[in-house]
């Protein structure tokens, strides 16, 4: 009479199955990746940032013009770029800058 058990015989830890294995990225894709998402995400941050500066109810700071909106905009985004990227390059990885 067969109960579904494994008999003495039987290792209950052994499958017939092979473990999948997912398939990787090598950490320089991850690195592009992470580059790549940074800078498409950088430019929409530094303006959700800055507007509030553009807002008729900011007393202190406002930004007046559209002309002005988008310079600090485009030389705030590209003085964070470059410095993101030189301490990228001293530090020699992307991934120790996520940490």
């Amino acid at each position: 009479m067969d109960l579904g058990t494994s008999t003495y015989d039987e290792n209950p830890m052994k499958t017939s199955e092979k473990p999948k294995t997912a398939e990787a990225d090598t950490s320089s894709e991850l690195a592009k990746k992470s580059q790549e998402v940074f800078r498409k995400e950088m430019p929409q941050f530094m303006v959700q940032y800055l507007n509030s500066y553009w807002k008729p109810e900011c007393k202190v700071g406002r930004i007046t013009t559209t002309e002005d909106f988008k310079h600090l905009a485009h030389k705030l985004t590209h003085s964070i770029m470059n410095k993101v990227l030189s301490t990228i390059r001293t530090l020699g990885t992307w991934s120790t800058m996520r940490t």
